[in-house]
């Protein structure tokens, strides 16, 4: 598969000899994430079976240029990713050569490409459309993301306490799972319903999907004229959740991919097709935008990492490396990874946002990604791209990663004199051995699993697991070795997070075992969840991030005080029988 940059979008192009080509429609906001990976195993099953593929992120999404520099000022979200759908189908014909063109979509991105395929594609007719899970009501899509606003925050409590990021002032709209979407954009895709179609938006038609739920659209494209295929989508709730948790939905996936090949001949061709290694013209290596320059980079044993420069002056700074959050892609929860590299080049400071073995776009063609991140051996593979930084020009690289990225981060300091320091945020384990789940119980912030949980006086630390004597000796002796050789360590914390208690467990519940170490500094973030997906919390983590980063280092003189105060609040259980309960 090729990465490759065309009309202000990020996309991958999977190549193949076939003469139908499938445009693959990622879905919107928060799905789009979750179903990441999934989509490109899809896409290198159909590249397999001899179909070419070109996926991507609409503009304003993940690895894209924002909507402000896709070539689209002032045009509506909704516009403004139908246009890239129209621009992603006029590369993939050029790319592949093929005649005929296939849309398949998921979700809010099946009800995009049903809404492109019925004004032609590029100028010409869609030849089949294969729709996963539409939603052919906008509003209702609108209602369900609202209510899973409204449920996630419930959920997160103080830690999402409402108010605008520092610096700027209250935004309209509506934040879904760390992802904005302004009036506008409501309003769009409120406006979408699939059941007005006038016309049918393809003779070919695959809906996958339950009844009832999918009767009434089958039946409306069906009397406009379409030849409409249902299948059921068993699967669908296994992959719509977050990567960490989701698996991709093989099964239906084998039963599109049969669809597509059952469809008959493609139409003759004059010409053969372009083997997709020469780039089509509108294509390009890098994507420029703003203050900013991306290029994809293939490293390591099938890694990729996303390189973001500054197109200004460059500041005499370690080079960042970006690694992956939970089994989320480079882009980070929210899109977080891509705002803090644009921001860190917008004042002179490279980065890297990388995946992993078997996360995102280092996932294809690997063992099932299931399991992720329980690959212990995930540092390994941020070695491999210090290493690549420091062969490109970089002198020295600072970690930055959240949960598993954290722990990735420690690590990998700890194996790489390269790493100079790590700022990690909402580190759950500091043994690399260990699956990164937690008990429901201390995920909520639970004090311990008894009886008299939330009582005064329970030490929290005292009910946790304590660490083997070889374990105790692992972590301290890391600490040590860093402490030593300079490495900067920032740990950041989220009021409710349960990260704390696993310091607790190695070092005392007030932390006072870990007052020794001159080059650890430990920060309590108002408003900070565990996945930063709380915008004014993610706006702190990013300033606190830049002023780190693009000034000094070295810890300040208050160490000990500043332990002293984070130590503090777990001494005592949270008060969490409210709303834990």
């Amino acid at each position: 598969m090729t990465p490759l940059h065309f009309d202000g979008c990020f996309g991958w192009y999977h190549p193949a000899q076939g003469q139908r080509a499938v445009l693959l429609c990622n879905a919107i906001g928060h799905e789009a994430l979750w179903t990441h990976a999934g989509l490109a195993r899809l896409a290198e099953r159909l590249a397999a079976q001899g179909v070419p593929v070109l996926r991507f992120d609409y503009p304003g999404t993940g690895d894209s240029a924002d909507l402000e520099h896709a070539g689209a000022p002032g045009a509506s979200c909704v516009d403004a990713w139908l246009a890239g759908i129209d621009a992603a189908g006029k590369l993939l014909r050029r790319l592949s050569g093929a005649r005929e063109l296939v849309l398949l979509g998921v979700r809010g991105g099946a009800s995009l490409a049903a809404l492109a395929a019925g004004c032609g594609v590029a100028g010409r007719r869609v030849d089949a459309l294969a729709l996963l899970a539409p939603v052919a009501s906008g509003r209702m899509l609108v209602r369900e993301m609202k209510m899973i606003a409204q449920t996630w925050r419930s959920l997160a409590c103080r830690a999402v306490e409402p108010g605008p990021a520092p610096g700027a002032g209250r935004q309209s709209g509506m934040d879904i799972l760390g992802i904005h979407f302004t009036d506008a954009a409501i309003d769009g895709l409120g406006g979408i319903d699939l059941l007005n179609a006038s016309c049918a938006p393809a003779p070919q038609i695959l809906i996958a999907g339950g009844e009832p739920q999918m009767a009434p659209l089958a039946r409306h494209y069906g009397t406009l004229g379409a030849q409409v295929r249902m299948v059921p989508f068993p699967d669908l709730i296994d992959w719509l959740q977050d990567p960490l948790h989701g698996t991709p939905p093989d099964a239906t996936f084998a039963e599109v991919a049969g669809w597509i090949a059952d469809l008959g001949p493609a139409a003759p061709v004059g010409e053969p097709a372009p083997d997709g290694r020469a780039m089509a013209a509108g294509t390009a290596s890098c994507l420029r935008a703003g203050e900013w320059v991306e290029t994809p980079v293939r490293f390591g044993q099938g890694l990729f990492g996303m390189l973001c420069e500054p197109l200004g002056p460059r500041i005499e700074r370690p080079a960042v490396l970006i690694n992956n959050s939970g089994g989320t892609h480079h882009v980070g929860a929210g899109r977080c990874g891509v705002m803090l590299a644009r921001r860190l080049a917008a004042r002179g400071v490279a980065s890297f946002r990388i995946d992993v073995r078997g996360i995102g776009d280092a996932s294809v063609g690997a063992q099932a990604i299931a399991g992720v991140p329980a690959d212990p051996e995930g540092y390994r593979d941020a070695v491999a791209a210090c290493d690549w930084l420091l062969a490109h020009g970089h002198r020295e690289v600072v970690a930055f990663g959240v949960s598993y990225g954290a722990n990735v981060s420690l690590h990998a300091a700890g194996a790489h004199p390269g790493l100079v320091g790590a700022v990690l945020v909402n580190l759950q384990r500091l043994l690399r051995r260990e699956a990164f789940t937690r008990p429901r119980w201390l995920i909520h912030g639970r004090s311990a699993p008894t009886a008299q949980e939330g009582a005064p006086g329970i030490n929290a630390a005292s009910v946790l697991p304590k660490p083997a004597a070889h374990e105790q000796r692992e972590i301290e002796g890391l600490l040590q070795s860093l402490d030593a050789r300079g490495t900067a360590l920032r740990m950041l914390f989220g009021p409710d997070d349960p990260g704390p208690f696993e310091l607790a467990r190695f070092f005392g519940p007030t932390l006072a075992g870990l007052a020794g170490f001159s080059q650890l500094q430990i920060e309590i973030v108002d408003g900070l969840d565990h996945g930063m997906l709380n915008p004014p919390g993610r706006a702190r983590v990013i300033d606190y991030c830049i002023d780190l980063l693009c000034g000094p280092l070295h810890p300040g003189a208050d160490l000990r005080d500043r332990l002293q105060r984070i130590a503090e609040p777990w001494r005592r259980p949270p008060d969490c029988r409210r709303r834990c309960n």
